[in-house]
């Protein structure tokens, strides 16, 4: 009798051990994968950051950004990170330059020269960096920080460049879109829209970031229109106005659901999905858009002009749920999602961790005794490190805990398992 007892006891055993070995990675456990190629092995800073960001995180190291005391306005940092490996690539509103700086450290390694300062995020390209300042210029960098080929937009670049092959496409807050090469900077063309803005109109960043889908360039506007151009040449195919209110800016960038529908907003609203080959609002959600749009789990989320973070159906637009931190009144970035959890700055500095489903507070970092301007750009996360700078030019690095999910970018709501590895 105990020796058919024992037989079903081992293969439930063996079932066990077969289920925990597929839950500690895809295809099976880590020690079994296959070792990484030379060149596609982690640093000791990158292995340090390898792994899911969860929470609680804590701040790892913080750095004020400098001040040339040569520009007059305010400051008002609007560009995000780019981190590369080992080192954080970006720009400070008060002074020229790119900082290229230790990931772990915060400390700065050395200085990319440029004739203003930087307000987009830099865009790593292979083994090279295109950076756009703004006062128009457009720089291709090595990793070294070696100019290799500079030209002027004619007018301030808030928003990144895109590549799509070897073209290069940017956007000025003028409303002006250029095409460049990108191996020697050459121009290729360019489209200025015919001015409908009025004196009473009012503008903030102007334009958006480009959108490349199939040989269409998809932008939006300072004065309120979506315009699509052929990618190639820069004709222009069609507009759409789409902008009310006070403040017309079209400058979330537009985003495509997997069936090909296109959503994007103003800075006064509303928020619309639109079938570009119809050029029809499918759905408008009255909500005015603080930054861009996240586009995750077939849910459209974003800041609003209220400071209310916002989650609607990507194919209705009905709204799911809104978050809107207690007793506040100031805006919020725009959300950066990974996995379940939204990271979202706050206007007075603190840092909130949201989940993506059910919009609860999951977790948010102490109120700063200084009050800080607080962020107006989204926070950057590499693994476990997340970047956040606030407007007023304090960058800091936080550190989630240790350990990986190997199944954390699916969709938590359909896991089998929330299991981790150590």
């Amino acid at each position: 009798m105990s020796r058919l007892l024992s037989l079903p006891l081992l293969l439930l055993s063996l079932a066990s051990l077969c289920s925990c070995a597929y839950l500690r990675g895809v295809g099976g456990p880590r020690e079994f994968e296959e070792p990484l190629a030379e060149d596609e092995r982690l640093s000791p800073i990158e292995l340090r950051y390898d792994g899911a960001l969860r929470i609680p995180m804590t701040v790892e190291w913080s750095l004020e950004l400098p001040d040339e005391g040569v520009w007059a306005i305010s400051r008002f940092e609007q560009g995000r990170a780019l981190v590369e490996g080992e080192r954080i690539w970006m720009g400070s509103s008060r002074a020229s330059g790119v900082m290229i700086l230790d990931r772990r450290t915060g400390q700065l390694l050395d200085t990319v020269a440029t004739v203003n300062p930087v307000q987009s995020q830099p865009l790593l390209v292979g083994e090279r960096v295109l950076v756009a300042d703004t006062g128009g210029y457009v720089y291709l960098v090595d990793l070294d920080g070696d100019v290799l080929w500079r030209y002027h937009a004619g007018g301030p670049i808030y928003a990144s460049p895109v590549v799509e092959g070897e073209m290069v496409y940017l956007a000025t807050i003028t409303d002006a879109v250029i095409a460049l090469e990108l191996s020697t900077g050459t121009w290729l063309w360019s489209f200025r829209p015919e001015e409908t803005r009025a004196e009473s109109d009012l503008t903030i960043l102007g334009s958006s970031r480009p959108v490349i889908r199939g040989d269409r360039l998809y932008v939006g506007l300072g004065d309120g229109r979506l315009v699509c151009l052929d990618a190639d040449i820069g004709l222009l195919l069609w507009e759409m106005h789409i902008a009310e209110g006070r403040f017309l800016d079209v400058d979330a960038t537009p985003r495509f659901t997997d069936d090909g529908m296109l959503i994007t907003g103003s800075y006064s609203g509303p928020v619309v999905a639109i079938d570009p080959e119809r050029q029809a609002v499918v759905w408008r959600h009255e909500s005015g858009v603080v930054g861009d749009l996240l586009l995750m789990y077939g849910r459209v989320v974003f800041s609003d002009d209220t400071g209310t973070l916002r989650s609607l159906d990507a194919v209705s637009g009905e709204e799911q749920w809104a978050y809107k931190p207690r007793k506040s009144k100031k805006l919020l970035s725009a959300p950066t999602g990974v996995g379940r959890v939204l990271l979202v700055a706050h206007n007075e500095g603190t840092l909130f961790a949201v989940d993506a489903f059910s919009g609860e507070q999951m977790w948010h970092t102490e109120q700063p005794r200084q009050t800080f301007l607080g962020a107006a750009v989204p926070p950057v996360a590499a693994g476990r490190q997340v970047i956040y700078v606030t407007a007023d030019g304090l960058v800091r690095s936080f550190l989630a805990p240790a350990g990986y999910s190997d199944t954390h970018e699916e969709e938590p709501a359909q896991r089998q398992s929330r299991h981790l590895n150590w």
